[in-house]
């Protein structure tokens, strides 16, 4: 009775194709696969980077359209406290929403408010002598409601420091605008 037909070994077979396996373990490569590496490198590396490069941009935006809520809402606030106490209330609070958005540039945002349904539009550059809302009527009652809109128009990525392409931007100019809006009810 045969009791092993087969008999299997638990070691490689040589390959020609492979190339000559040394003592040590390393493998001579044959002259067909020299420089492939290099090849494969250079197809997927711009790829690589424009992913790379791409995430950042939209992190860089994601954190300005963050600032820009927060220092909507923080705007919002103090213009609904805002009824009798300033002699130009949206000059103030344009004070308050650059303070509290200092990463944000203020050339970069324009206003609107609406305060008791009338709109105030003031372009970029909100602390400018433009800036003013001194003939809003303020009742003596609150309750009305008060509403600002921001618009920043971003300018591309945040400037990276890698030497030649410090402005370095994939988005043009032109087609990033971020906008916030809030409306409270004044008090």
């Amino acid at each position: 009775m045969v009791r092993d037909m087969f008999v299997v070994k638990r070691g490689a077979a040589p390959n020609p194709a492979r190339g000559k396996i040394l003592p040590h373990g390393k493998r001579i490569r044959r002259d067909g696969e020299r420089g492939s590496a290099l090849v494969e490198f250079a197809l997927v590396m711009p790829i690589f980077l424009i992913v790379v490069f791409g995430m950042c941009s939209l992190g860089f935006i994601f954190n300005q359209y963050l600032a820009l809520t927060e220092a909507v809402n923080i705007g919002g606030e103090q213009l609904a406290l805002a009824r009798g106490n300033y002699a130009d209330p949206c000059k103030t609070v344009a004070a308050y929403v650059e303070q509290a958005s200092p990463t944000l540039s203020p050339t970069n945002m324009t206003f609107t408010f609406t305060i008791n349904g009338t709109p105030y539009a003031f372009a970029q550059g909100a602390t400018g002598s433009a800036l003013s809302c001194s003939s809003a009527a303020s009742p003596t009652k609150g309750g009305y409601p008060v509403i600002l809109q921001l618009q920043y128009a971003c300018g591309g990525v945040v400037a990276m420091a890698f030497g030649s392409i410090a402005n370095f931007n994939p988005m043009p100019a032109s087609s990033c605008i971020l906008q916030s809006q809030i409306t409270e009810i004044s008090q």
